[in-house]
């Protein structure tokens, strides 16, 4: 479903995971599910999870997390 990728904060010099979905062009349903779980992460507060720091899409319309 995903590749994941670790990234750094260009600014800041944070170490990120880059989360990004493979195949989304065939397949709507696993972009739904790509972005409510984007939305449901970003919206948990948990010691137990990762934050969602951003989210979007690239310039080839693939959808992306960032994540601590």
């Amino acid at each position: 479903m995903g590749i994941v990728y670790e990234g750094e904060h260009i600014e800041l010099g944070h170490r990120v995971a880059i989360k990004v979905i493979v195949g989304h062009e065939e397949n709507d349903e696993m972009l739904k599910r790509f972005q409510r779980e984007a939305i449901v992460l970003g919206q948990l507060e948990s010691d137990h999870v990762v934050r969602v720091l951003d989210c979007g899409t690239l310039s080839d319309r693939t959808p992306y997390l960032v994540m601590e």
